[in-house]
């Protein structure tokens, strides 16, 4: 079993039943749907993975934090084991998502949603609200939940809109 507190989960798209969990000491995996767990990456073991973790067909994207005072580092990691951290904009990423049918890498920051095409070498400003707690996506459908409520985009983000306002949404 895994005996660390579970900050993000991601299921392999490529290998059925390889699950992907970061934990307050770095990014664990499964091959047997979460009866053994093995240490993923040396690179992020005793680090607090708590930002989030995004599985594609090549990589797995891990936001690792080293406690008060430092910045968040987004990790790209290859199947290979290689493992380089990647430049993103703004602020530190509040979450990570992966849409597998797009092919596009997102990130939810303080200031709103930032997407990457290409494996995040580069980024685009997608606007949102204000400190990203939930991020999903598919196609050009998005959905972010911020601290101005749910928010929801299916036209690329040409604008958003409000679904719900923070008073009618339950933290949990």
């Amino acid at each position: 079993s895994l005996n660390y507190p579970v900050r993000a989960l991601s299921f392999d798209p490529v290998y059925s039943g390889r699950i992907i969990a970061g934990t307050d000491r770095g990014l664990y995996q499964s091959q047997d749907n979460g009866l053994s767990w093995q240490t993923f990456s040396a690179a992020t073991t005793g680090q607090l993975v708590n930002v989030g973790v995004a599985t594609t067909r090549s990589y797995v994207f891990a936001g690792v934090y080293n406690g008060a005072g430092s910045t968040v580092e987004l990790h790209k990691l290859g199947r290979d084991g290689s493992d380089s951290i990647i430049n993103f904009p703004g602020t530190s990423p509040g979450k990570i998502f992966f849409d597998g049918w797009s092919n596009r890498l997102y990130i939810g920051t303080p200031y709103g949603v930032y997407r990457s095409s290409d494996e995040g070498a580069t980024w685009q400003n997608l606007g949102g609200g204000f400190q990203t707690l939930g991020l999903v996506a598919k196609n050009s459908d998005i959905w972010q939940l911020s601290y101005d409520g749910l928010m929801y985009s299916n036209n690329d983000v040409a604008s958003w809109k409000t679904l719900s306002s923070t008073g009618n949404l339950i933290e949990g």
